[in-house]
């Protein structure tokens, strides 16, 4: 059982399920009209991340380590290098991310997860030398409930909580001559999504991080090394002072030598079995919490994007429109009412991005600012003007949708000056 806590930008609601929620609550009279403006918004906005596909697309062909594609060299067009083409690819997808509502995990934080056991019982130690970048977003802090029993008490288990991060994005460079991960290009960029990833397994998931044994497993390992040492090493005592040295020293030298090599033997494949358990554990444990990789991540988190930026312009537009006073709401009021909204509607705490959606929603012109009062424009009107936006990105003389989607990014990137000056946001 998964119960999301903390305050959080993201929304965890569909977008279908979101839309649906919001027209029941409106007058029977207004929900087609309602239906009618999320449908636009959202293929106003879907046409808005295609310009931002086809360049995370463009940028990432240079560095994706699944493509099966061959590059060609554009003729008279000088090579962009590839430390600046890296620059500008981890530029856009950290906008992505943000867009996404993902924070980026700083390496004090991660480093901190190897202090503390893994819900499996391993520790890890990440070597941070074989990367020449990495990247650690999470979205999403829940507490996870689960049923399991300790190893002296099996027939007795308890619920037991975790602090997990709903989703994962673990995006990383290797280091030239980095052997001992050969399976892995060291000339892509590497991106994995995962899900439901415990705070303490995040190293986990990392190429370079290896298992520590506990004290027990060391001690598991070593006490049949020890003892049989002290029983070869007694045993010899006694037989030299019996049967006197000149008769056994050969003997016995032989002896010790046969039976500390025979007792290094198996400790070492005890270790060797050991590792190689907690390593079977790991890789079942992470198979079922890998969600895609690379390009099919980048796609994956675009469309998360897309549908974040929908929900939180609905939520804003949904609620001055409804809730709002003739005179308008300030920032903070707006961004209150959405977040009570919320809860009433997910029972989830979200930290509302008030500003972000005011901006975008100020520059479709379907929300005004005067004196720091934000007001909507009434429903009907707000269609009509999402409308005339969409005839006008495909004119006559259009070629393709790219044209018209790269139109739509100049309007939704245009700044916005209000009286009291530009709205200012933490996403672009």
């Amino acid at each position: 059982m998964t119960v999301f806590h903390g305050r959080e930008h993201f929304i965890p609601l569909r977008k279908a399920d979101l839309a649906g929620v919001l027209t029941s609550r409106a007058p029977e009279q207004e929900r087609m009209g309602w239906l009618k403006f999320f449908g636009i918004n959202s293929a106003l906005f879907h046409h808005y991340f295609q310009v931002q596909l086809d360049q995370l697309k463009d940028l990432y062909a240079q560095f994706d380590p699944d493509l099966d594609t061959l590059p060609v060299a554009t003729p008279g067009v000088a090579p962009v290098p590839e430390l600046e083409q890296e620059m500008a690819f981890f530029e856009v997808l950290d906008r992505l991310l943000q867009q996404a509502n993902f924070r980026q995990l700083t390496w004090d934080e991660v480093l901190d997860s190897q202090n503390r056991s893994s819900i499996l019982g391993v520790r890890m130690r990440v070597d941070s030398s074989v990367f020449e970048r990495i990247q650690v977003h999470v979205r999403g802090s829940a507490i996870s409930t689960t049923r399991r029993a300790n190893w002296w008490r099996l027939w007795e288990p308890k619920e037991h909580t975790t602090q997990v991060h709903q989703r994962m994005v673990l995006s990383f460079r290797l280091k030239e001559g980095q052997a001992s991960h050969a399976d892995l290009s060291h000339h892509g960029i590497h991106i994995k999504l995962f899900r439901r990833i415990p705070r303490n397994d995040v190293e986990m998931l990392m190429p370079g991080a290896r298992i520590l044994l506990t004290g027990f497993d060391l001690g598991m390992i070593g006490f049949p090394l020890f003892s049989g040492l002290v029983l070869v090493v007694g045993n010899a005592i006694l037989a030299i002072f019996s049967a006197g040295v000149s008769v056994l020293a050969g003997l016995v030298s032989w002896s010790v030598a046969l039976a500390m090599g025979g007792y290094g033997f198996r400790s070492f494949s005890a270790w060797q079995a050991r590792r190689n358990q907690y390593n079977l554990k790991v890789n079942r444990h992470l198979y079922f919490q890998k969600l895609d990789s690379n390009l099919g991540a980048l796609l994956r988190l675009l469309d998360e994007a897309e549908e974040q930026e929908c929900r939180e312009t609905w939520l804003a537009y949904y609620c001055l429109v409804r809730s709002a006073p003739a005179e308008g709401w300030s920032a903070s009021e707006l961004d209150n009412h959405c977040e009570l909204l919320l809860n009433e509607i997910s029972g989830c705490q979200v930290d509302f991005e008030v500003e972000d959606s005011l901006r975008k929603l100020m520059r479709l012109g379907i929300v005004m600012e005067t004196g720091g009062k934000y007001r909507a424009l009434p429903l009907d009107q707000a269609i009509t003007a999402l409308d005339k936006i969409w005839d006008d990105l495909f004119p006559g003389q259009a070629h393709n949708l790219n044209e018209g989607a790269i139109r739509l990014s100049r309007i939704l990137s245009r700044p916005v000056i209000t009286p009291g000056g530009p709205v200012v946001s933490r996403k672009s």
